[in-house]
């Protein structure tokens, strides 16, 4: 039952109508890579909408129960505090460090120690945000309600990208222009409520691989038509992204339900797989890196931070949000020369911060090498802890993480969401045993 907090002047109905309304909305947004309001106003920190959302949610859910976080906190999810502040410890150190014997180009128009402590603020919020939702997520009700959300949610974003494909609603006007930020070329692609089609189909691999594998029998074939519409709508709109992704979520429910990969089922999927995403690739020219110099970028950034990291840079780091200060032509691959766009960044005066495109590269990089292992030790816990629970909540969960993680492989922000909803479902999931569900503002 929930429990109306002391002067609060709201019934317990009233908080669980609040956090079925919160849960909802946090589903809904998850997927989210630009909302104009959050994004203008707090810039990195806000251009994911369910960033600022899930912050404001910890607030709410540490503060409402501030004695048990204190005195009451599970053994796994202060581990997880301990692992993200080791790595905390090594961005720091490598940061200070850096300053000292000045191993990055400073002297840019950006301000290395801005970048520091911005890139260190968002690495710091997400163990807390897990944290404090798995202590919401501690029993059955609040993830069986987001596994109910889900295909509600799926079914908005695809009837945006519908109406956005028979003209109903167009990328240069209200409301999808307050989900757009790139060039007339991209905002002009079909990608419903994303910005670009590659995070509609990671989107689509968001909510279609929980639709496929994570929900009981009965409902399965509405879930199924639904997730294949998702895939389909992707592919359509360009959406390559969805293809590693997907491959990755299934990756991740093989090892949870220590299925046999070399089964003749799974060789028939993965060769379909495989023949749609050739199809794709050679549609899009993604592997042609002088055709695509937006893949040239991509792959290109990430083989610059490997280069830095080898040159012995990765053995300490460099510190959070220092790889900007990295991007060198004499740490570049010689394609990577042909992106006008890696040239510009070159310069002293490029605007926006250099990407690592990849999450472990940049761990790599900016932490070194015990901040590489730590984060994997934390990945690590959270697939072990999935597979041993087998509750549905960690089902979710690990299908979430490992989604999550393939898209890393092509993006590196510290603070994303999926992830960071994935890991608290798998780790409340975790912490079912020691505490029953909670509202958002506590229990009776």
């Amino acid at each position: 039952m929930e429990l109306k907090v002391a002067g609060s002047g709201r019934r317990p109905s009233e908080w669980a109508w609040a956090t079925k309304f919160y849960l909802f909305l946090l589903v809904f947004v998850i997927p989210m890579d630009w909302f104009q309001p959050t994004g203008l106003l707090f810039r990195e920190g806000g251009a994911k909408p369910a960033i600022p959302l899930m912050i404001l949610g910890s607030i709410v859910i540490i503060g409402a129960r501030w004695r048990q976080f204190i005195y009451a906190l599970p053994s796994s999810s202060l581990r997880v505090l301990y692992v993200f502040g080791g790595i905390f410890v090594c961005g720091t150190g490598a940061f200070v460090l850096n300053l000292v014997f000045g191993w990055s180009r400073f002297g840019a128009t950006k301000d290395p120690v801005t970048q520091f402590v911005t890139q260190a603020m968002l690495f710091l919020v997400t163990p807390f945000i897990i944290v404090a939702h798995a202590d919401l997520f501690a029993g059955r009700r609040w993830s069986a309600f987001v596994m109910n959300v889900i295909p509600w949610a799926a079914l908005v974003h695809l009837a945006a990208a519908v109406f956005q494909v028979i003209g109903l609603l167009q990328p240069d006007r209200m409301p999808l222009e307050l989900f757009r930020n790139g060039t007339e070329e991209f905002n002009s692609r079909v990608a419903g409520l994303l910005s670009e089609p590659s995070y509609f189909g990671t989107m689509a691999a968001l909510y279609g691989i929980p639709l496929l594998l994570a929900y009981p029998t009965g409902r399965k074939r509405r879930y199924i038509l639904l997730a294949f519409l998702l895939f389909a709508m992707s592919l359509y709109g360009g959406g390559k992204t969805v293809v590693p992704v997907t491959i990755c979520g299934f990756l991740g429910f093989m090892w949870y339900s220590r299925a046999r990969i070399l089964t003749l089922r799974n060789i028939i999927v993965l060769l379909v797989v495989a023949t749609i995403s050739a199809i794709v690739v050679v549609q899009n020219a993604a592997l042609n890196v002088q055709d695509n110099l937006s893949t040239a970028m991509r792959f290109g950034s990430t083989a610059t931070s490997l280069n830095a990291a080898f040159a012995g840079y990765g053995i300490l780091g460099v510190g959070f949000g220092q790889f900007h200060f990295m991007f060198l032509e004499r740490f570049m691959p010689t394609f990577l020369l042909f992106s006008q766009e890696a040239v510009d960044q070159m310069s002293s005066a490029a605007e926006h911060r250099a990407s690592t495109f990849n999450i472990f590269t940049r761990y790599l990089i900016e932490t070194g090498v015990c901040g590489l292992l730590l984060f994997f030790a934390f990945l690590q816990s959270q697939f072990r802890m999935a597979r041993e629970d087998q509750r549905s909540g960690s089902l979710l969960g690990i299908l979430l993480i490992s989604v999550s993680l393939g898209f890393l492989l092509t993006q590196e922000p510290y603070c994303y969401p999926p992830i960071m909803l994935g890991a608290s479902l798998v780790l409340g999931s975790h912490n079912e045993v020691r505490r029953p569900a909670l509202g958002l503002m506590g229990r009776k």
